[in-house]
């Protein structure tokens, strides 16, 4: 069992990054991000393609609309190396101009917030007025997850804020070993 976890995000202090637009199919209508986001592997349609503005750097880690992970093969390689990570992980390829890039779409989703630990959940209400999302997270600040209910998976998205996601330490440690750019991590 992994001890220690982490959320990954982008380097928002690199300068001068690329980011990236939504996908799009090859008939040029947008794919929406959250398919990318706890919903299984990606089943659509082969290839897509994504634009950017602001055009800068790609760095191997990227993030896209609404966070959506975009990575080099670099990072592609460096989870090849772990147990089962085609149950952890899939890779949708999605080309950029010239380059081959892929979206990171993180498989297990599971029930690991640690409502205890985390510094601050707020949850809708019905006086937000959207009955369907009473009840559900609506911002959390000081994630903290349960890491028995991870186990030994490098890589999954809490049930409860599915938009975040969660590597294991030794996932982190082999993204930093192999000089991965544009990522930082925080404790969860």
């Amino acid at each position: 069992m992994n001890d220690r976890f982490f959320s990954p995000s982008f380097d928002d202090e690199l300068a001068d990054y690329t980011h990236f637009d939504e996908p799009k199919d090859q008939n040029g209508k947008i794919v929406d991000w959250w398919y990318f986001c706890a919903r299984g592997p990606w089943q659509g349609q082969l290839p897509l393609t994504i634009t950017a503005k602001p055009e800068g750097i790609v760095y191997d880690f990227n993030m896209g609309f609404c966070d959506l992970p975009i990575v080099t093969e670099k990072v592609v390689d460096i989870f090849r190396y772990l147990p089962n990570s085609h149950k952890q992980v899939q890779f949708v390829p999605v080309q950029y101009k010239l380059s081959k890039l892929y979206i990171l779409n993180v498989l297990p989703v599971l029930k690991c917030v640690d409502e205890l630990s985390t510094k601050n959940i707020m949850k809708w209400t019905e006086e937000d007025d959207d009955p369907e999302m009473v009840g559900k997270y609506r911002q959390v600040i000081g994630l903290r997850i349960l890491p028995e209910k991870i186990g030994t998976l490098d890589a999954c998205r809490p049930e409860e804020w599915n938009v975040v996601m969660v590597f294991s330490e030794r996932l982190k440690s082999m993204l930093v070993a192999s000089g991965v750019k544009g990522i930082v991590f925080d404790d969860v």
